[in-house]
């Protein structure tokens, strides 16, 4: 098959000329289609394995995991730099 783009052409509203901030430009992108364009170009998994399933929200949904573990990282930084109160 096809290689696989790089992300550049698979979201081209991001801009290259400066660094991409994590919150605004990359927390609502739509990982889905791309994770399964990878599946359906490395289908017996030889390149990525199953990677690319897992993160694509089967069932061992490694895409959902990462998302919940980010917003627990955003909430226990918060509570170190917020007072009591605040």
């Amino acid at each position: 098959g096809q290689p696989v783009q790089p992300w550049s052409h698979e979201y081209p509203h991001l801009s290259k000329d400066q660094p991409l901030d994590l919150i605004a430009d990359l927390m609502g992108l739509d990982m889905g289609p791309l994770y399964l364009k990878i599946i359906a170009e490395d289908p017996d998994g030889a390149k990525f394995g199953y990677i690319p399933l897992m993160a694509s929200s089967s069932f061992g949904q490694i895409g959902a995991l990462n998302a919940e573990s980010f917003c627990e990282r955003i909430l226990r930084a918060a509570g170190h730099v917020m007072t009591e109160g605040n």
